[in-house]
C-alpha cells in the first residue's frame, strides 16, 4: 500500500512504470485498447448518422454538429477511462487487480453500451432536429 500512497498526486510517473507494476500493467492494457474503442465508436457514429440523420431529412452538416460529435467523443473518452479507474483502486486499496477474463468482459460490456448509445443518439439527435425545430 505504501508504494501507492502518492500515485494520485504525481501520477505514473517513472517510479510506478516498472515491470510488473500491477497499476501500469492495468492502465497499460486499458490504454492500449482505446483506440479500437474510439474506432468502433466513431464507425457506429458515422453509420447510425448516415443511415438516419442524413438519408431522410433536410439535416446539413454544419459546425454545430461537427462540434457535438467532437464533445460526445470527449465524453466517450472519459467513459472509457473510468473503466480502468475500479481496477486501480482495486489493486491501491485491496491489494489486487481483476482477473484477465473480467477485465475483459467489462471492457466488452462498456464498449457494447457506448455502441449502443452512439447509435441511439445517432438516430434521436436529427429526429429532434428535424421535428423540434
Amino acid at each position: 500500500m505504501e508504494h501507492y500512497d502518492n500515485i494520485l498526486d504525481d501520477g505514473l510517473n517513472q517510479q510506478h512504470q516498472g515491470v510488473g507494476d500491477p497499476v501500469f500493467d492495468v492502465v497499460k492494457w486499458w490504454e492500449t485498447r482505446r483506440w479500437e474503442y474510439n474506432i468502433y465508436v466513431g464507425i457506429t457514429g458515422g453509420i447510425g448518422t448516415l443511415l438516419f440523420g442524413f438519408s431522410e431529412s433536410n439535416i446539413e452538416v454544419t459546425l454545430g454538429l461537427v462540434i457535438i460529435a467532437f464533445i460526445y467523443g470527449i465524453c466517450a473518452n472519459i467513459c472509457y477511462f473510468l473503466g480502468w479507474v475500479p481496477e486501480v483502486f482495486s489493486i491501491i486499496y485491496f491489494g489486487k487487480p481483476y482477473q484477465e477474463h473480467i477485465r475483459l468482459a467489462l471492457f466488452r460490456i462498456g464498449l457494447a453500451g457506448s455502441l449502443v448509445l452512439t447509435f441511439l443518439i445517432a438516430i434521436v439527435l436529427p429526429l429532434l432536429i428535424v421535428f423540434g425545430g
